[in-house]
């Protein structure tokens, strides 16, 4: 078993973290291993010990394995921004965005972590975080020696699930965690709490999609015109038993199967 190809997509949520092992092979992903754990993440509070947590999870993992992390969606900003002036280094361009951004939000350029995209139409589609809330879960995972490849907005990891799934063109993937609408389709993801659109149909009314072209990654969602797709029908491969609420892996799924750096 090549463990050294084993790519991994850890879901910290209030509500519980998932965590999914897969490893690419000729036909597609197959599954290694799953991992469901209680929160050490406190609602009210803020607070964690998810160093603790995690701590007897990362002596299970091989050496070389890849990890991708989630961040949550609600504490991310987007917009999309027009193309520099000028030809710029890939340095320069983050600078630029962020300073962008920066102006428009009034904050600090250096207060805030940058990345982005190209959109359709060759502008720039970029999404900021606060910096101290990306270091402090950056450092929390490396007190047990858990170096992340990247960091991934929860939402924005249905993006790539939706991809793996090979479901209808144009279709939106919905997803529910705790108080909060996860969604993504080929382009574009977000999160809306439940508050502000209480029900599947509401949350399509607010985004302007037909409910018909909406999948549902929650068995508890789906209805005669949202249709509930298994996240793990992803993978090529897999191996039993597995788990007994299996929608709740739903991100880690996609934090695993989405691109990785070279």
């Amino acid at each position: 078993m090549a463990f050294s190809n084993w790519k991994i997509g850890l879901d910290i949520q209030v509500e519980g973290i998932a965590a999914v092992a897969v490893s690419p092979g000729r036909r597609g992903w197959r599954l290694r291993r799953w991992w469901h754990f209680a929160s050490p993440l406190q609602a009210q509070t803020g607070a964690t010990t998810l160093p603790a947590t995690l701590a007897d999870w990362r002596r299970q993992l091989p050496l070389g394995a890849q990890l991708r992390v989630s961040f949550p969606g609600l504490k991310t900003l987007q917009r999309t921004l027009p193309r520099e002036p000028a030809a710029l280094s890939e340095t320069q361009r983050v600078m630029y965005l962020a300073g962008v951004m920066g102006q428009q939000l009034r904050m600090n350029a250096a207060e805030l972590q940058v990345d982005y995209c190209v959109g359709p139409a060759g502008e720039y589609a970029v999404t900021a975080a606060r910096r101290h809330e990306v270091d402090m879960l950056l450092a929390a995972l490396r007190q047990v020696g858990l170096m992340p490849e990247m960091v991934t907005p929860d939402a924005c990891a249905l993006g790539s699930l939706l991809a793996a799934l090979c479901v209808q063109p144009r279709a939106m993937l919905i997803h529910r965690a705790g108080d909060r609408w996860l969604w993504a389709d080929t382009e574009r993801w977000g999160v809306l709490p439940v508050a502000d659109a209480q029900t599947p149909q509401a949350l399509c009314q607010r985004l302007e999609v037909q409910t018909k072209m909406t999948i549902t990654s929650c068995k508890l969602l789906a209805d005669k015109d949202i249709l509930y797709v298994d996240p793990w029908r992803s993978l090529t491969c897999l191996q039993p038993p597995l788990p007994e609420d299996g929608d709740r892996f739903a991100v880690a799924l996609g934090l695993a199967q989405a691109r990785w750096p070279r």
